[in-house]
């Protein structure tokens, strides 16, 4: 499913064509390639595939109006000092917007739950902050370093509900990038040490 929404962001970085939903229907059937001949995927996520894929053009043609795509599947990366030598953190975003302030939104696609606002501001669901930290740096591939001002999660279900935006109006987005620079620079020093354990959600 990412690989299908990338190609077709690429395929169509500014202007989206009449007939776009059917542009991403055949891009679809493409990316899942060989996939289509399992009857479960058949079955379960190619209907869902074409039902998301009408609610993401109509939902795309809207973002255009106030945005421009800045990132697709792009790849970043910071460097970060640690008593051990550089350290360095690496994301793939899904989508990076650019507003008409220059401030930009980190968006991720899920097909599944989207993280609620506290367990982005706890560091339990760190995606978002971290890709913001690395878009703040200028660590984005292609992307100048700049504010990041929106986090969205577009949940593509394919379902009754086809999909929706997650969009956190209450996140204090300045603090939660502030908080997870400080909280990698933490967690990067206190994994230096050998006896550290790995547990999967530190406090």
């Amino acid at each position: 499913i990412h690989d299908a929404l990338n190609k077709f962001m690429t395929a169509f970085p500014v202007d989206i064509p009449d007939d776009a939903v059917q542009q991403l229907v055949e891009i679809g059937k493409k990316s899942f390639g060989p996939l289509l001949d399992r009857p479960g995927v058949w079955a379960f996520w190619w209907p869902r595939f074409e039902r998301m894929a009408e609610w993401f053009v109509g939902r795309e043609k809207e973002r255009r109006l106030v945005s421009k795509i800045v990132g697709s599947e792009v790849k970043g990366t910071l460097e970060i000092s640690g008593p051990g030598g550089a350290f360095v953190v690496t994301a793939i975003a899904d989508r990076i917007e650019k507003l008409a302030d220059g401030s930009l939104v980190i968006v991720d696609y899920k097909t599944g739950a989207a993280p609620e606002n506290q367990e982005i501001e706890s560091g339990f669901s760190p995606q978002l902050g971290v890709e913001a930290v690395i878009a703040t740096a200028g660590g984005f591939d292609d992307i100048d370093a700049a504010t990041v001002s929106q986090f969205a999660t577009w949940q593509l279900r394919g379902g009754v509900e086809a999909g929706k935006v997650k969009d956190y109006p209450r996140l204090d987005v300045a603090d939660a990038v502030e908080r997870t620079g400080v909280g990698l620079v933490n967690y990067i020093a206190a994994f230096e040490d050998m006896d550290m354990p790995y547990r999967s959600q530190p406090r």
